[in-house]
């Protein structure tokens, strides 16, 4: 014997092993979860999470969701100085963003760290090695979001010790 529920309510008239019943309520997610009695005393419980949506009338607009970014990043292509261009040839090989960490940018390499063109370096060598792929190379861009990577740019102060040269 099983016993359903859906958000914590059982599911009336549903004691099987398959649940054939229509679930209904507010739009968004819930816990649908079983308890199976063996009659011998022994049970078992599983729970999944579900996500109710209603389809969107033809009439009604996409959902709107409003972010702000007061530093947002700049995409590049993999060169790190391009702008964004996807090539329709590399379309089945995917796209690959490789993003920066924390004090990091994408920037070509200096006298003073020549290694500050990882990124570059990194965006490069998948396009050169996947060349030979089935499908081809990927796309590769390069995200920077390098105002938003200093913490001193929010703090007005910089607390934090800065990472040494990756080479």
């Amino acid at each position: 014997m099983a016993q359903w529920r859906w958000r914590g309510s059982t599911i009336t008239g549903q004691s099987g092993l398959t649940l054939a019943a229509s679930v209904a309520g507010p739009i968004g997610s819930g816990q649908l979860d079983v308890t199976v009695n063996d009659g011998s005393g022994k049970t078992g419980n599983q729970f999944t999470i579900l996500a109710l949506d209603k389809p969107r009338a033809q009439t009604q607009p996409p959902p709107m969701i409003s972010v702000v970014d007061h530093n947002p990043g700049t995409l590049f292509g993999s060169d790190g100085v391009s702008g964004v261009s996807l090539l329709a040839s590399r379309k089945k090989a995917g796209l690959l963003v490789i993003v920066h960490g924390i004090y990091a940018k994408v920037q070509q390499a200096t006298p003073d760290d020549p290694c500050a063109d990882w990124m570059i370096r990194l965006a490069q060598s998948i396009e050169s090695k996947m060349a030979s792929a089935p499908n081809g190379p990927p796309n590769v861009l390069l995200y920077d979001w390098q105002k938003s990577a200093d913490p001193s740019n929010d703090r007005g102060t910089d607390q934090y010790e800065k990472p040494s040269s990756i080479c």
